[in-house]
């Protein structure tokens, strides 16, 4: 679950800079796929959000959470997780206040984004036991 402002770039600069670290853990895990969770769904079509990745790993892009008003976005990514009967999934984002509870979450730092220690630990929380 993947959100893109705090995560593959710093801020809301919308340079997608972690972009390509992020795709080089994509490609050592061939068996993970991306899920949109970013507010980007909301002003961006899913071919959009495909197109910012490498051609050969835009198909591993397999949707974006539902907008739920009135619910975090754990509640979102909780509707997805419920709906697929997913297992193993982790949620890479800035915004810790979404997430009342943080066992399946990789926080990175709002100005800062996606760091080497955040792949480590995506890593861990990814095949952690449910």
């Amino acid at each position: 679950m993947l959100d893109i402002d705090g995560v593959l770039h710093p801020g809301q600069s919308g340079t997608l800079i972690y972009l390509p670290l992020l795709e080089t853990w994509l490609r050592a895990h061939p068996d993970v796929d991306v899920v949109i969770s970013s507010n980007w769904r909301e002003t961006h079509t899913l071919d959009e959000l495909r197109n910012f990745f490498s051609i050969e790993l835009r198909e591993r892009v397999i949707g974006c959470t539902p907008v739920l008003p009135d619910c975090t976005r754990l509640d979102e990514i909780l509707c997805v997780v419920r709906e697929y009967g997913v297992t193993q999934w982790a949620a890479l984002d800035d915004r810790v206040q979404e997430f009342p509870d943080t066992r399946r979450l990789v926080a990175t730092e709002y100005l800062d984004g996606l760091t080497g220690e955040s792949l480590h630990q995506l890593t861990r929380v990814m095949w952690a036991a449910p």
